[in-house]
């Protein structure tokens, strides 16, 4: 039986076949399960088809609650990473009262005009270390649709995948490359029944994160 990867379609060998059904991907850098009737029909899998799977370890920084026809994963962030932004966005909105005083107190309105771009990029700034600090994202499966939400602060990256269309859930690892070295996120993303790819939740700091959420979703619908 040929696997394919859900994000590339690259085929994988036993070999990259891990425990419970994990697959990952020699050619993206995608982790995916087996589909149930994969597994079923691929005797080599370590997970047997008539165990139950294991239940991952609940990551740091998330938790879990189960409820009669609905499952909620609740993610926080770094909080280091908050601190660093905070810095930050002092150190630049600071300067950029500086500015203004000075220019404005001696008449250089064309100076202080000057730093009208960086004052809407220090606005900007306020904005996402807020969110850094405030923020918790709920992954929700129920009411038939899977939905992420970031609050209280609005920023971008809720969805809403109707559960009729997630015929699988498949992780993906991002490197960006910086001045400084790599930047390493990972994603979650759902295949429908007709083979198109929607992202589900992006930049998740941790492998265990995503791994931990596409396992529970999945395990959900599989019950469900």
């Amino acid at each position: 039986m040929t696997i394919q990867c859900p994000q590339c379609g690259g085929s994988a060998r036993e070999s990259d076949i891990t425990g419970n059904g994990r697959v990952d991907c020699r050619w993206c850098d995608s982790t995916y399960r087996l589909p149930p009737s994969e597994r079923a029909a691929h005797p080599d899998a370590p997970a047997e088809p008539d165990k139950p799977r294991i239940a991952p370890a609940l990551p740091d920084r998330m938790t879990i609650e189960h409820h009669p026809g609905g499952l909620l994963i609740t993610t926080r962030p770094n909080r280091i990473a908050a601190i660093f932004m905070t810095v930050f966005c002092l150190f630049w909105n600071g300067f950029l009262v500086f500015w203004f005083t000075f220019t404005l107190k001696h008449g250089l309105g064309l100076m202080a005009a000057f730093g009208t771009l960086h004052a809407i990029v220090g606005l900007l700034l306020i904005w996402i270390t807020l969110a850094v600090w405030l923020n918790h994202t709920e992954i929700r499966v129920g009411n038939g649709a899977l939905t992420v939400r970031h609050q209280p602060i609005p920023v971008p990256g809720n969805t809403t995948t109707p559960l009729h269309q997630v015929k699988q859930l498949y992780c993906q690892r991002q490197v960006r490359q910086q001045e400084n070295g790599q930047s390493v996120s990972w994603s979650v993303h759902a295949v429908d029944s007709e083979g198109r790819r929607r992202p589900v939740l992006k930049n998740l700091p941790d492998e265990d994160q995503a791994l931990f959420i596409e396992a529970e979703v999945e395990r959900f619908l599989e019950h469900s």
